[in-house]
């Protein structure tokens, strides 16, 4: 696809093998901020953690469409330590991770299939959730 007007080129590599395989031996605690679902989210179970890691696509992002805004701003811990930080971006046009570290973007993966359904069932359950509040 041919960059466009509404479109940036992404010069950030995909995250390194080291540092997703550190965070995947690693990591302990996972926290979540939501812009605006209203809710937030931390997961402390091994298994859930390795889970959510494997929303990480091994692919890097090309092109980010201008309009990509995050949803969430997810935090990874060792050991009661952010080590990593990444931006979530999911939408009908954005569907990746931006990496931080030490407040620098570092890199930038493509989200896997099992990130977008578990992000678009996070979606859902906040609509139910507006919904109910709007009774």
């Amino acid at each position: 696809m041919a960059k466009t007007a509404t479109e940036t080129k992404n010069d950030l590599p995909p995250i390194s093998d080291a540092d997703y395989g550190y965070l995947m031996k690693e990591c302990d605690f996972i926290d979540y901020i939501f812009f605006d679902l209203p809710f937030s989210l931390s997961q402390d179970e091994k298994e859930s953690i390795i889970q959510n890691m494997n929303f990480i696509s091994r692919e890097g992002v090309t092109n980010i469409p201008a309009a990509c805004k995050p949803m969430a701003r997810k935090f990874f811990k060792v050991k009661g330590t952010i080590v990593w930080e990444a931006e979530v971006y999911m939408s009908d046009q954005c569907k990746h991770f931006i990496f931080y570290k030490d407040n620098k973007a570092v890199y930038a993966n493509k989200m896997a299939q099992s990130g977008i359904n578990f992000y678009n069932n996070l979606i859902d359950q906040a609509a139910k959730i507006g919904q109910q509040q709007g009774q």
